[in-house]
């Protein structure tokens, strides 16, 4: 009974889940784009998304408020790292990010899971929010005491860290960056307590906004905040290739919603093996390390770059990053972000239908020699472009 009912949920509720996700991030696009047009020149609006042109205004809000660019060197820097650090973090940044120099992290706290448990609204959730900021503000306060500190990276939203804890933060002369992931779809998300949940109210505090979709670049402008296209990484030393036996011809790892279940449905009935990791699929969720084996005994490596249950609206994912790291040849949902960043049909591959994605893993199936030299070539890509110490470089650079 349940799989005839989540059938039925695939068939007829997945389509108007994604309609009404694509009308809000066309509509909240086409509200910044009114609003920037009657805030910024022609001329500036052209502009939006060149690093150079958002260093020199970074430069001029760090001059008014008397913060001087930095001039401490790689590997002697002193950084604090703000965010609840979620697995995939804890294998990506605190490696890379030591390259810097010394990196403090907010001590445990189970202040951000009771956050997301309270009641959105409620006075306990506002409580905790409170409780939270003020061990953040003190945290920073007692390292930068200690020792200055040189900047503050954070992974917090509006749900989290709110516009006064930053502004706090500022006052004490430190540098803040902010980074954000699917602010496509999540630039404003739910308001909570006067303050959106997404990137909204608070991105302006910020002395600098990194995000992973270009697109939005014009929503923080919007909100009069700085922003750069910041796209995710992987880190070399564990996502890497392995010398591992070719079990698989397709695998997909990830949860199972919207319409990746029709897309391996399709694959499979047009005679292709696929087999699925993850919440909801047969094969269930894999532990550490599994992934990456999963990859190197994958002769073809699935991704799908849909927002929510849309197949049309996409964004940079994790596994773009993470799989090519690992030399896996992927096959993943077309996106211009991501073609800014590989060439498509050499590093990697992109489909536009479903119809073209059975044409490209037919072919790969079949050309081992062509698969062979992908693998190679991406993973070489990878570990010169696409890393967190080189996107850390990007952020630095632009402090200085």
């Amino acid at each position: 009974m349940s799989a005839v009912i989540n059938q039925l949920k695939a068939t007829f509720w997945a389509p108007i889940k994604a309609r009404k996700q694509e009308d809000l991030i066309r509509n909240e696009l086409e509200f910044y784009q009114g609003k920037v047009q009657q805030n910024y020149t022609e001329n500036d609006i052209k502009q939006f998304g060149d690093k150079a042109f958002a260093k020199n205004q970074l430069h001029d809000r760090l001059k008014g408020q008397g913060i001087t660019p930095l001039t401490v060197p790689k590997g002697e820097l002193n950084i604090i790292y703000l965010s609840p650090m979620d697995p995939w973090e804890q294998v990506n940044m605190p490696s890379e990010l030591a390259k810097f120099g010394e990196v403090h992290y907010l001590p445990e706290t189970d202040l951000i899971t009771r956050i997301n448990h309270a009641e959105i609204n409620s006075s306990e959730r506002l409580g905790l929010r409170k409780e939270l900021n003020e061990l953040i503000l003190n945290f920073v306060q007692n390292q930068h005491t200690s020792r200055p500190v040189d900047l503050v990276i954070s992974y917090f939203s509006g749900r989290y860290l709110v516009p006064e804890t930053i502004d706090s933060i500022t006052r004490l002369g430190i540098r803040t960056a902010a980074f954000w992931l699917d602010t496509d779809l999540k630039f404003r998300s739910t308001l909570e307590h006067e303050v959106y949940a997404g990137s909204a109210s608070v991105a302006k505090h910020y002395h600098l906004n990194l995000t992973s979709d270009s697109s939005s670049i014009v929503k923080f402008y919007g909100e009069n905040a700085l922003a750069i296209f910041w796209p995710e990484g992987a880190n070399p030393a564990h996502f890497k290739p392995l010398e591992e036996e070719k079990k698989y011809d397709v695998t997909f790892i990830g949860a199972k919603y919207g319409l990746r279940g029709k897309y391996v449905n399709f694959l499979r009935k047009n005679g292709i093996d696929v087999t699925c990791f993850g919440y909801g699929w047969k094969g269930g969720k894999l532990k550490g390390g599994d992934m990456i084996k999963i990859y190197a005994q994958s002769k073809v490596n699935l991704g799908f770059g849909g927002i929510g249950y849309s197949m049309t609206t996409t964004h940079l994912k994790g596994r773009d990053f993470e799989v090519p790291m690992c030399g896996g040849v992927y096959v993943t949902t077309h996106d211009e972000d991501l073609e800014k960043l590989y060439t498509n049909g050499e590093h990697i591959f992109m489909h536009r239908s479903k119809e073209e994605l059975l044409e490209i893993v037919r072919d790969l199936l079949a050309n081992d020699e062509k698969r062979d030299k992908v693998s190679l070539t991406v993973a070489a890509h990878c570990k010169q472009n696409h890393t967190w110490e080189k996107r850390f470089d990007e952020l630095i650079d632009m402090f200085r």
